[in-house]
Parts: structure tokens; sequence; C-alpha cells
């Protein structure tokens, strides 16, 4: 399948992005894998530099959002905007500044519905549906990649 070999030129492990994050924001994502497994993804978009920082494909125990804590763990990051779903108290460090409040994270959610946009298995009520987590995860990767890339 061309996504498979597209994604396997890029790196989808981690995103380029500088060593210092003023304030990321995150969100999740609900779609489903064949129609009825239920599945996020957890995005982290640098509210600074108007670009995803990390994106994961998981379910909601918060495992996958710790993943992607652990993927910009090099990062210097000031503050965490989120909505107040119980795994952002629960793995944010202490030492990140956090505020669980819908009104402060538009960005990621602007981004989100980029991702809905675009990808048609994405999008609510529709035929459209991923038969892996892990072509889903490649789609996303593709179009994070393509997104980051475009000019400002």
């Amino acid at each position: 399948m061309w996504i498979k070999k597209e994604a396997k030129k890029i790196d989808t492990s981690n995103i380029e992005h500088k060593k210092e994050i003023q304030i990321l924001e995150m969100d999740e994502l609900y779609t489903y894998i064949k129609k009825s497994n239920k599945i996020r993804i957890w995005t982290a978009v640098d509210r600074n530099e108007f670009r995803f920082a990390a994106f994961e494909v998981g379910d909601g125990s918060g495992r996958a959002l710790k993943k992607i804590l652990n993927n910009i763990s090099h990062c210097f990051i000031k503050t965490i905007c989120s909505d107040a779903n119980f795994a952002y108290s629960k793995f944010i460090p202490k030492s990140i500044q956090h505020f669980a409040t819908k009104s402060e994270t538009c960005l990621v959610e602007s981004y989100n519905s980029v991702l809905r946009y675009y990808l048609a298995k994405l999008q609510r009520k529709t035929k459209c549906y991923s038969k892996s987590s892990e072509m889903l995860r490649l789609s996303v990767s593709l179009l994070v990649h393509k997104f980051n890339s475009r000019p400002r």
C-alpha cells in the first residue's frame, strides 16, 4: 500500500521540534477501528510554532499520553494546556505548569479538526474507518509530516 511505503520514508517515531516549548496544547480525538473498537489519537501542538509537536494512537488509559510525554521529554516545556481528562493530571510532571481548561485548547482543537477534514476515516458519522491501528497511525503520521512541512 502506498501509505506504508510513504510513511517509511519519514521518521514516524518523533516529530522535529525545538528544545524549548513555551506552551504545549494537548487533546485527544476518538475514532474507530473496524467500526466498533473505539480508539483515541492523542495530539500535542506547539502554540508558538503552530505545528504538531507529537501524536500517538492509543486507548483511554493514558499509555499513549505517557508515550508522547516521553517522546518530547528532551524539550523544556513551560506550560501544558489540556482539557480535564484524568490522564493529563496523572501523567504530566508536577514540574510543568498545567492548565486543565477547554478555553486554552483552541489551537489543538483546530488541528484535530484538520485531521478530521483531511482523513475521511476520522470524520464523524461516515462509512470510512480504519481496519488497523497501525494504518491509522501511518495515515496520521503522513498528514502531520505534510502539515508541519508547509511554508508559514
